[in-house]
């Protein structure tokens, strides 16, 4: 989740921390609701969030962002492949040395 409103302002990152008077941030304030999800499809129940709400001033601007999140859905992906070692092509009576030998097509 982010926001992001006007210019970009660059910020150092290396060094110790410093005020940034051009964005003036007085306090930030987020809240998480989670709550268990029951998917019938496996049966399983998977604690996700409900509601989540950020509050901040920011220049001077008091600012509430509410997100509510429903209706999710449990995606499941199974494959009956597998992988095994490389089938090396050989003629009659041949032993394949395997570090030597090429690959035929």
């Amino acid at each position: 989740m982010g926001f992001r409103s006007g210019p970009a302002s660059p910020l150092a990152v290396a060094g110790p921390a410093r005020p940034y008077p051009q964005i003036r941030p007085i306090s930030e304030h987020t809240v998480i609701e989670f709550g268990a999800v029951q998917f019938q499809s496996k049966d399983v129940a998977i604690w996700l969030p409900r509601t989540a709400e950020v509050y901040f001033d920011w220049k001077g601007k008091r600012i509430h962002r509410s997100h509510s999140y429903s209706n999710y859905m449990l995606f499941s992906v199974d494959s009956q492949h597998r992988i095994s070692a490389p089938k090396l092509q050989q003629s009659a009576g041949e032993i394949p040395d395997a570090t030597t030998a090429p690959l035929k097509p």
